[in-house]
């Protein structure tokens, strides 16, 4: 009694993937240089770090509550170094 298996053949092609459109490949013509500042960043950062700055109500809030008055102090400190920390990035860009 002999067995013979079936072997497969590679496929040449892709089966075509059905309900997908094409993929396009490279980056898409109409986006912006991704290396360029962005104006309206640089405004919304330097807006966000006005705002979230800490002021003589933070520091009344501390020295009253203590250790506590960091729920309040905490999160406008955080979102001020993190607007800053992209200002910066944004300033490095070139014109």
């Amino acid at each position: 009694m002999s067995t013979e298996y079936k072997t497969q053949q590679p496929m040449s092609a892709p089966a075509p993937a059905y309900g997908y459109p094409p993929v396009h490949q490279g980056p898409p013509s109409h986006a912006p240089p991704q290396n360029r500042r962005d104006q309206d960043a640089i405004n919304t950062y330097q807006q966000e770090i006005k705002e979230n700055e800490l002021n003589i109500q933070d520091v009344a809030w501390f020295i009253c509550c203590g250790p506590l008055a960091l729920i309040c102090c905490l999160p406008k400190y955080n979102k001020t170094q993190d607007a800053k920390m992209k200002l910066s990035i944004e300033l490095a860009k070139p014109l």
